[in-house]
């Protein structure tokens, strides 16, 4: 039967979205891991304040509050999406100038973190408000094997894009021009934020906000429903746990495995890509799952997968760092399972006019405990390092032990959802 999604327009917005979705990715890459370690480290900042860095993205999340007063403002929809896209893409390109500033050490520094909020900021007040334009174009009854699908062109694009882009670092740093690979990535990533211009322009652009977002609501009695949706606050906790579970560990990993257990960019990206490899193959199986059980059903068996993950990297140390590869894959497959369904479990519990407020404030909550958790973790490395890699007498690097906290966190978060979720029953609406 031929409905409305099928017609050549929505299948455009579609297909455009995936392609910036990839792009997007992309530019994400360049500033995470590894490439931010390589960079930052060659700027001058600490390992301490490098895993600060890379857990800002965090701050994305409390940015999202932006959205609430956004969504109710805005006429051009379009318009604003791609205005702070481009904007976030290209102040993380802009952070590969940073080698060059002729300013000292501490100013470098704070350019880094003032840089990453901003692009963040971007990135947060917009996000929630394009994931609901661009999925107003998916069928409701297939929301997960789409998201599966976008997914997976990332994930391949992602693959080719890393193992290129580690290949080539690496010979650049071999040679000794680290610097000159920084410039190259400049270009690269201006050319991967033009493409990604294009796309969101061949995404329809006459949606517009439910009515219950629009500028004549008070937002007075969203917020009241909202206190009162247990179904909501229960997802707001889950939010709140995962995203400690990430941001105690995963910011803290890159150095890790280039210093301690001593891989090359190269090596490391090869993991990454057998890892993304892992998540390609099994993202649609994991969204048809989803899409005829429920999206909390297979947001607990990530959690589990993502535990038996963090319990690798608690193992792994010079002697046997080929766990951070076990680490690695685990990781990604738990992905599969995790990332688009941790979106998609919204239109579980809370009813389409109050989508982006309720997935704003959600992802705030999270972040602002993702970044509380970072800045703990930040802390016990350092002791942990300025005590000669010790912790109460045992000898133990402090990303081990940091990832024995994400292993209980995501412990209890499984057993939350299992309590409190699995049964929650699966919405089409929205």
């Amino acid at each position: 039967m031929y409905s409305e999604f099928d017609s050549p327009g929505y299948r455009r917005s579609r297909n455009a979205y995936s392609w910036h979705c990839m792009l997007d990715y992309f530019v994400s890459i360049l500033v995470s891991d590894v490439y931010l370690f390589k960079l930052l480290s060659y700027t001058g900042l600490s390992d301490g304040n490098i895993g600060l860095i890379a857990s800002l993205g965090t701050f994305s999340s409390f940015f999202q509050l932006a959205s609430i007063w956004l969504v109710r403002r805005i006429r051009n929809v379009k318009k604003w999406v791609i205005t702070f896209c481009l904007s976030y893409q290209l102040i993380l390109i802009s952070l590969y100038f940073l080698p060059f500033l002729p300013f000292a050490l501490p100013v470098r520094t704070v350019f880094a973190f003032m840089g990453v909020l901003l692009a963040y900021f971007f990135s947060g007040a917009i996000s929630t408000i394009l994931f609901q334009w661009a999925n107003s174009y998916v069928d409701p009854h297939q929301r997960a094997v789409f998201s599966a699908e976008k997914e997976m062109r990332s994930l391949l694009g992602g693959m080719i894009f890393t193992f290129l882009l580690g290949m080539v670092m690496d010979r650049f740093e071999l040679a000794g021009k680290l610097v000159s690979s920084f410039v190259l990535t400049i270009c690269l990533g201006l050319f991967i934020s033009s493409m990604s211009f294009i796309a969101l322009m061949n995404i329809n652009g006459n949606w517009q906000p439910k009515a219950g977002a629009s500028r004549g609501s008070a937002l007075g009695p969203m917020f009241k429903a909202l206190a009162r949706n247990r179904p909501f606050l229960h997802v707001v906790v889950l939010q709140i746990f995962w995203t400690c579970a990430q941001c105690m560990t995963v910011g803290f990993l890159g150095s890790y495995k280039s210093k301690e257990l001593m891989y090359s960019i190269g090596a490391i990206q090869i993991f990454n890509i057998l890892g993304n490899a892992f998540r390609f193959v099994l993202s649609k199986p994991l969204g048809k799952f989803a899409d005829h059980t429920s999206y909390s059903k297979c947001i607990e068996f990530g959690l589990c997968i993502a535990a038996a993950g963090f319990l690798a990297a608690v193992l792994a140390s010079p002697d046997n760092r080929w766990l951070i590869i076990v680490f690695t894959l685990l990781s990604s497959i738990s992905q599969a399972a995790l990332s688009s369904n941790l979106f998609n479990i919204m239109y579980d519990v809370v009813p389409p006019e109050h989508f982006v407020q309720a997935s704003a404030i959600r992802n705030c909550v999270g972040g602002v405990f993702g970044f509380l958790a970072s800045l703990a973790g930040s802390r016990v490395l350092t002791y942990v390092q300025d005590h000669g890699n010790a912790f109460l007498g045992f000898p133990v690097y402090g990303q081990q032990l940091l990832a024995a906290a994400s292993f209980l966190l995501c412990i209890g978060t499984a057993l939350y959802v299992h309590k409190f979720l699995l049964k929650k029953r699966q919405m089409v609406s929205g």
